[in-house]
Formats: C-alpha cells, structure tokens, sequence
C-alpha cells in the first residue's frame, strides 16, 4: 500500500486530483476582480443585502486555498471561483435556514464514514487517484493518507475541501426528506398507466402554415395591438433586463511581418535546443504555451517535407520552426525506439444494485472455470459480455499500449506473466475476465516541442487599435457611426439582449471587458477600442431594456407572426370543413396520413407533422370512426379520424406502477426543491455592477 511519503513522490498527485473529479467536487455546487473590498451590495437574497466586502473576502480566502498548492489561477479558473462563491452565498442563504429548521448537521464520525469509512461519497470511491496500483481496486486507506497530507501541508485547501463534504452530505440529508415525503396514491399511478397505455390508431390530414400564402390573408395594427394587449401578461413577453450594442470589429491579426519574425527568433533557437541538457526546462523557458509534454508523433501526420525530415531524423535532431494550426513550431527527436503493445481480449460483468460485485466475481469465477475446461472464450464473450461492442467481436479489444486503459484494467494487461493469463480484473466498469492473447514492440517516435504563437507583434497591435480609435472619435452618435462604417466597408453587427450577467456576446471572442462597458454605458455611448481576445471592438449603446413587460416594438416581429398564423389558421379551418377526411384531402389536394399507438405520452406526429401535443390530445378524445372539427396546432390545422381504439384497461401491478411513478418525480426533486426555494427568496445577482 502507498505510504504518504509515496503521496510526496509522487508530485504530480495534487494536480491529478484538482484536475479531476475532486476539483470538479469543489467547484461544482451540489444544486448548481477588478476593484477593491467595498460595502456596496452585489446582491439580494430573501430580502437580505450582500455586500461586496464579504464576496470578494470569501474570493479571496478560496483563491489564496488554491494558490496554496500550485494551481495554476487562470481566468478560467478566477471566474470559476467567482461563480462559486456566489452560489455558496445563495446557497447559505436559501438553504441554511432549512437544515436548521429540520436540525440537519453533519459530526465528526460521519464526516471520516463519507470519506473513507462504510458510506464513502462516489466523488472519492470514483476517483482514479485512489486505486491501490497493486490490486487495482478502490482503497480508502490511500483516502485517508490524501486527507492526512492535505490537512497538515495545505491547511487553507483542506478547510475548504471539509466545508465542501459538510455541505454535500447535509444537502444530501435533505434531499432524501424531500423524497421521503412525497407520495403517489393509486389514481395517480393509474392515470400515469392510462397516458401510457391507451393507444389510438388515426388517419389525419394537416396543412401547415408555412404552406399557406401570406397573401391570402391580412392584417392589422390594431389586429397586433389587439393580439399584444390580450397576451402582454404571459411568460413568454416578459423581458429581462438586457442592453443591445451595435459594433464594429477590428481584426488584430499578425501580419506577414509578425510571423516571418517569429519564424526567425525559433530558427535562431535551434542550435542551443539540439544542446540543452533539459529539454522540459528548454520548452518551458522558450515556447508561449510554457508546459512540457512530449508528444507521440505518428508518420504522416504532418506533410513532408516536415514529415520525412521527422520520421527520418534521430534523436536529438531538431527539426523545424513550421506552421501546425496557430502556431509556429520547433520539434526535437526525443525518442526513436521500441514500445509494448498487448492485444487482448475480455468478458465484462456489471456491478448493478441488483447485482453486487462479489456476484460479479463469482460469475466471472463461474465463466473462467467454463473456459478453462471448454476453451470457449471467445463464444461466451459474445454471448455473456455486457460490453456489447467487443463482445461482438469475441471480445477483442485490438491492440493497445500502456496508459490506453483505466489503471486496474492497464496494470493487469501488463504484467509479464499476462499473456495467456484468465485474470480476473475489477474497474469502475464491473467485473472482468481478462486474457492478454500476445505482445509486441512497435516504434515510437516523441518529440519536445517549442511552440510559438501566431500573434500579432506590438506594432501591429499600435496600428490596429489607433484605426479603431479614429473610428470611435469621429462616432459619436449612431448616424455617424453607420455613416463611418459605410464609408470604410466596415461591417455593422448587433448583440441585442445582453444581459448582466452574461458572459458571452453572439460573434466575440472573450467579450467580458466589453460586457462591462455595456452594463455602465448611457444610451448612445461610444467605446473606445476594446480588446476582445485578437480583436478590437468599437460599440454603440443603442438599447436599454428594463425588467418586465417588453414593448410592443420589441416583440413585434414575434407577434406579426402569431396573428399572422392565427387568420391562416381561420383561413384553412374554413376550407378543411367536413365528415369524412379522405374527401376533404381529396378537395384540398392533400395527402391522408396514418398515425399508429399514440398516446396521451405522444407528442409528435409522424409525415413532418411535427410537435403537436395540444391537438393529439384533442385527438384521443374522439370516439371510433368520429371525425374531429379542424383543431388549430402550432405549425397548422389538422383534421383526424379514430380507426381504432386499444383502451388501457387495469394494470396489473398497480403497487409497481406508483413505484414508476414515484420514482420519476423522487428524480427531480434534487434541483426541484432547491429551484423552489431560490424562486422564492428572489435573488438578485447585481455582481455586474462591479466586476
């Protein structure tokens, strides 16, 4: 078993971890900066402020843990951190109150049983990090060893990762109230048993809207004025509060200088990287991406005669600079020689709740025994695997090198001994039966590589931005910025509906500068130039949105197309009247279609009906042989016929048809209960206001 003094060897462990499950544990919420400490508020949460000191205190502390053990804290990841935060503070404030109505607390012994003792959480029983390398299973004893180190080297780490498990564990305490106390008496499931499985043959026509002229009917203003004031109430002409810009993008590209100059700095780079004693040390000091990774290179991957000169050069040789995708690049033959292959074959056994692992293992010990008497594998396999695309196939999984597979799974394959071998192997997949069939050697060929982004040199960035500058001084208003655009062929874009907190805008790269110009501008504002990733940008304010009910003007085109659909649908309910479907297709030139078992579960009807749940519905009231009146869909009016009627008749198991029941609403109530209660305490996240 590893010792923590193996955990300290093994210095890539800590970045592992982050990398994987147990950073996505942390910043990922169980329900889900510019500028110093002010008081000024961010937010409100159940009518409670929350200030901007005690956000950017608790950024802060949750930064200076990460920084702690090395990470890397990249954009990406302070955002991550910011969002984080916020939702930790929503979190608290929504949800806090409830653990302490109901007493809900997580102590001392359950928090070590969640980690490594009877009831261990998935995030750490799923964690690669902890397979023991000599089993190839699971082992909360290399859990315990993590936490130990974590605790006494990273202190400001370990305290967040211990309130991140609290928080987990109690949300999960709560989460199984809630499912506790929800209910599905016998009409419900027997109703959910009817929706299921009453089926309704029809014959149906249907003439979409689409396919209607629009000159064959009009409108009016007051027709859209009528329309808005009768339907302003609903959901769907709500607005949230947004802005809308209009730009003009200044391409920040390096030019044919820029890069026969990058080109010059890596040729004169060569000769000291043929010499370097580190390459590692060498590419980080020297490339713009600053990591050393070697690189598997495989003939024909680059054309020649880059590729010849790789495929063919030896080690030490550099070869290069040359383009690959964005970037100019210097490659070192680092290796040249042999690696192991196995190809090998296997059975897979699920673990299931039905289904543990040590029946898993009995079946595969059942099944090698078979093997072993009847030489069989490959017949069992086909059979018997669960994984249905080697099982195909005799259960071959084809050639593969160290590395290609989970580690119980590659340890096992590569032991001297395997070939031949019946191993039993256990992964996060099941259970296995695995057989290494042979062995080999094959070339490989690895580079380190110097890499160099194609990007534009300071000077090109002074001309680019001092062109959009010119621009921004002379429009100042929105008739001289359309003007100015016009005469330089500059193309006008537009972002309507920007919202506070959105982080992207439709057609920019690394928007977020521009965002916050947005969110602070006067209607009418100019920016000066703003550089968005290999861009500048150059904007106009020409929208402000305020919370509520949208104007007309801003859901005009929508509801144009809603009246408009509305005296279509008047125009084909006249012309589709009628008893009996086949003569009214015969009169308005359509064809008759059959729908076949729908459903009240039904949704879509088939011949590019398309969604239709309203009128199906309206369908499957109709008796045998009945023709319905035309019944106005969303994408057109339809006229149907029930052939024949399958009623549902008494389920036969009413007790296993409320567990479907109950079981499909238990699995939303997670996010339900906690959309819930965040619905009610209205939060409002104003962070844009500041950062």
């Amino acid at each position: 078993m590893a010792t923590i003094g193996k955990i300290r060897e093994k210095s890539g462990l800590m970045l592992i971890i982050i990398g994987g499950a147990m950073v996505a544990f942390i910043l990922g919420d169980l329900f889900s900066s510019r500028g110093g400490a002010t008081t000024q508020d961010i937010g409100v949460i159940n009518g409670e402020s929350i200030t901007n000191e005690e956000y950017q205190l608790r950024v802060q502390m949750r930064s200076e843990a990460f920084k702690s053990i090395g990470q890397n804290m990249t954009d990406e990841l302070n955002q991550q951190i910011r969002n984080q935060v916020w939702n930790e503070i929503v979190r608290d404030r929504v949800l806090d109150p409830e653990f302490d109505a109901l007493g809900l607390s997580v102590n001392k012994e359950e928090f070590d049983d969640v980690r490594f003792g009877n009831n261990i959480m998935d995030n750490f029983r799923n964690d690669q990090t902890f397979i023991n390398q000599e089993t190839g299973q699971f082992d909360p004893a290399i859990v315990k060893q993590y936490f130990v180190y974590i605790q006494q080297q990273f202190p400001a780490y370990w305290e967040m990762q211990k309130q991140s498990i609290i928080n987990a564990r109690i949300g999960e305490k709560y989460n199984n109230l809630v499912k506790k106390g929800l209910y599905v008496n016998s009409l419900d499931a027997k109703a959910d048993y009817v929706a299921q499985n009453k089926k309704v043959n029809l014959r149906f026509i249907f003439k979409k809207y689409n396919e209607v002229a629009d000159s064959l009917v009009t409108f009016s203003d007051s027709d859209v004025e009528k329309y808005y004031s009768a339907h302003k109430e609903e959901d769907a002409y709500q607005q949230e509060k947004s802005r809308g810009v209009k730009y003009v993008m200044f391409a920040a590209t390096a030019t044919p200088e820029d890069r026969l100059d990058i080109q010059n700095q890596l040729e004169a780079l060569k000769g000291s990287f043929a010499t370097a004693e580190s390459d590692s040390a060498f590419v980080i000091a020297n490339g713009t991406i600053g990591i050393y990774a070697p690189v598997v290179y495989t003939a024909g991957s680059l054309p020649n005669p880059i590729d010849s000169l790789i495929v063919n050069g030896s080690k030490g040789e550099v070869v290069g600079p040359y383009v690959q995708g964005n970037n100019y690049v210097l490659s070192k033959i680092v290796n040249n020689g042999k690696v192991d292959e196995v190809k090998a074959r296997h059975i897979l056994i699920r673990v299931t709740e039905q289904l543990t692992a040590d029946l898993a293992k009995s079946k595969i010990d059942s099944i090698k025994r078979v093997i072993r008497s009847k030489n069989n594998f490959e017949e069992i396999a086909a059979t018997v695997s669960e994984d249905k695309g080697s099982g195909a196939n005799g259960g071959d999984l084809g050639w593969y090198r160290r590395g290609a597979m989970v580690p119980a799974f590659d340890s096992a394959s590569f032991i001297s001994s395997a070939k031949g071998k019946l191993q039993v192997v256990e992964t996060q997949f099941g259970v296995h039966l695995l057989e290494v069939t042979d062995t080999r050697k094959v070339d490989e060929l690895s580079l380190a590589q110097v890499t160099r982004a194609i990007v534009p040199s300071s000077t090109t960035l002074d001309n680019v931005y001092n062109t959009a500058s010119a621009f921004s001084i002379n429009s100042d208003d929105i008739d001289k910025f359309t003007a100015n655009a016009d005469e330089n062929q500059y193309v006008i874009r537009e972002a309507a509906n920007v919202k506070p907190q959105d982080k992207f805008v439709p057609g920019i790269q690394k928007p977020e500068e521009l965002i916050r110009w947005i969110n602070s501008a006067e209607l009418g504002a100019v920016s000066e130039p703003v550089l968005c990733d290999k861009s500048y940008v150059v904007a106009i304010l020409d929208q402000i949105n305020e919370e509520g009910i949208a104007p007309l003007e801003n859901v005009r085109e929508e509801i144009e197309r809603k009246v408009l659909n509305a005296k279509k649908a008047e125009y084909l309910s006249a012309k589709l009247q009628g008893t009996d479907v086949n003569e009214i297709a015969k009169a308005n030139g359509l064809n008759v279609n059959m729908a076949n078992d729908i459903s009240f579960s039904s949704s879509v009807l088939p011949n590019g009906a398309g969604r239709e749940p309203k009128v199906i519905g309206q369908a499957l009231t109709l008796e045998k042989d009945q023709t319905s009146v035309p019944l106005v869909g969303e994408n057109g009016v339809f006229v149907f016929t029930a052939i024949s009627i399958s009623e549902a008749g008494e389920p036969t198991n009413l007790v296993a048809n409320q567990a479907a029941v109950k079981s499909k609403i238990q699995n939303r109530a997670d996010f339900g209960a906690y959309n819930a209660l965040t619905e009610k305490a209205e939060v409002k996240d104003e962070r844009y206001k500041f950062f």
